[in-house]
């Protein structure tokens, strides 16, 4: 289950920007959340924003990191990733793009991350995995 999706630095997005499912102190509608670990996670989310706030944009940045997870069997046969950077700033177009992604497998925590260098390459490939406690439950 989804944590959170965060990146920076990708087109329309120069700061990062976190997308999260982890829901405060919701106490009504308890069949719209799960409890996993000491996370309590929506089970649905909406995009709202007016035209041209880069709701497009946020999925293209989901799509992205999926297609490279994907083709991550190959990541040797394929060592060029298009570093698409915000677009409004010289300075960026410098910068790394940065992708990180935070789920629940099974009950065990993951938080996988990379970043993409302007000479369109993977850098700084980071997946950390963490057990369940037991003596949590």
């Amino acid at each position: 289950m989804l944590i959170s999706f965060r990146f920076s630095n990708y087109k329309s997005y120069k700061d990062e920007t976190i997308f999260t499912t982890v829901c405060g102190d919701l106490k009504d509608l308890e069949e719209n959340f799960s409890q996993i670990q000491n996370y309590k996670l929506l089970k649905s989310s909406i995009f709202i924003g007016a035209n041209g706030s880069g709701k497009s944009n946020l999925i293209q940045a989901v799509q992205k990191f999926q297609a490279i997870l994907q083709n991550s069997i190959n990541i040797e046969k394929q060592k060029s990733y298009p570093h698409e950077p915000f677009f409004l700033d010289e300075k960026t177009k410098e910068k790394a793009t940065f992708f990180e992604i935070e789920f629940f497998l099974d009950e065990i925590y993951y938080r996988y991350n990379f970043k993409i260098e302007k000479d369109a390459t993977i850098s700084e490939e980071y997946l950390e995995e963490k057990e369940p406690n037991k003596n949590k439950r």
